[in-house]
């Protein structure tokens, strides 16, 4: 539960529908099974783990909201998950930037830059009541300038450091899904 709590179904889905089973074909060879039968294995690793059932059958187009949870709730992601989070670009003091505003930050599986549908998701998402710090904004890439992107709503994905006082996001992509921070 530990490797996959706070993670969407999507992620479980993908490892499963692109390794299992095992094949010496290169990634993104067409999957030895379809995908309803992915989405069989799926459910039927779900059921049997004890998570109770949806009024409809699982598909593919909502894996991405079914978030993976433990029976008495969502728990704080520890240190070092891969996380991604939406908020605003803020300068906190000169040359020190912070997500704020942010949503809590969900699990992810990789760093790629994200794809216009993740964008949508991230332009959707209401802001939230989160301060991260954010760290290592060279990933980013050594033309990006933050003073740019001040005020902006943005989607960090990163390395999630709990570090008290503060919690970090050691930035690997950094994307701006919105020039307007509204609520």
């Amino acid at each position: 539960m530990e490797r996959w709590r706070e993670d969407t179904v999507q992620s479980l889905y993908t490892l499963i529908a692109s390794g299992m089973p095992p094949r010496n074909e290169p990634r993104g060879t067409p999957a030895a099974l379809n995908d309803s039968v992915y989405l069989d294995i799926v459910s039927y690793l779900l059921e049997g783990n004890g998570f109770p059932s949806g009024s409809l059958d699982l598909s593919a187009s909502e894996l991405r909201r079914i978030r993976i949870q433990e029976k008495d709730g969502p728990k704080a992601l520890p240190s070092f998950s891969m996380v991604q989070a939406v908020g605003c670009l803020t300068q906190f003091k000169p040359g020190v930037w912070q997500l704020s505003m942010a949503t809590e930050p969900v699990r992810i599986r990789e760093f790629s830059q994200p794809v216009e549908e993740d964008l949508r998701d991230s332009r959707a998402e209401p802001l939230g009541v989160r301060e991260f710090d954010l760290q290592n904004m060279s990933y980013v890439g050594q033309d990006f300038s933050p003073a740019a992107y001040e005020g902006h709503k943005m989607q960090a994905r990163g390395i999630l450091i709990r570090q008290p006082p503060s919690v970090r996001i050691d930035i690997r992509s950094f994307v701006e899904v919105s020039p307007d921070c509204s609520r």
